[in-house]
């Protein structure tokens, strides 16, 4: 967590690992990104959140990636932007 010039913070969390399932000697890996921007004071808000997972899998079983991106910009109590974009690959 870090606090911005700007009166806001950042939140980056970054999760990785290795997973088996259980009876099995197939694994995958997993990761997970955050990078999230929020505001601490003032009247005009702009959230910015960013997530992104990835399914790493051994063999021939599919990989799986999601990206959500998701934005707001409120300004003096009128939303100004807003955009929400998710993005599912499974490869």
């Amino acid at each position: 967590v870090s606090t911005l010039r700007n009166g806001m913070y950042a939140v980056n969390i970054v999760t990785m690992g290795t997973l088996t399932q259980l009876g099995s000697d197939e694994g995958f890996i997993f990761q997970q990104n955050i990078n999230d921007v929020f505001p601490i004071l003032g009247e005009n808000v702009v959230i910015n959140f960013g997530q992104q997972v990835r399914v790493i899998t051994k063999g021939k079983d599919p990989n799986l990636l999601v990206n959500i991106n998701f934005h707001v910009t409120d300004l003096g109590g009128e939303i100004k932007s807003w955009i929400n974009t998710e993005r599912i690959t499974c490869e």
